[in-house]
């Protein structure tokens, strides 16, 4: 999985130039977005989730539909025969 720690790189290249106060917030900005897209990840992840959930049961109602159908032929055969 993917860390939440943001690039130092970035921040340490701007350290040199600006106030500790700006480093410490451009850090805490990172921090914030790489958070944000780890949680909009998430989500996504769960509703692709749910729709294969979904997906899998309509299958499974169709076959449990079609299974019935042919149960009910077998017993209308018998029943004929």
């Amino acid at each position: 999985m993917d860390t939440v720690i943001p690039n130092l790189d970035l921040i340490f290249e701007f350290a040199g130039n600006a106030s500790t106060e700006i480093v410490v917030a451009l850090a805490g900005i990172l921090i914030w977005i790489r958070v944000g897209m780890l949680g909009r990840a998430m989500r996504l992840q769960q509703k692709a989730n749910l729709a294969k959930a979904e997906l899998f049961i309509a299958s499974e109602h169709s076959l449990h539909e079609r299974l019935e159908a042919v149960l009910t032929e077998i017993r209308e055969q018998k029943i004929r025969s």
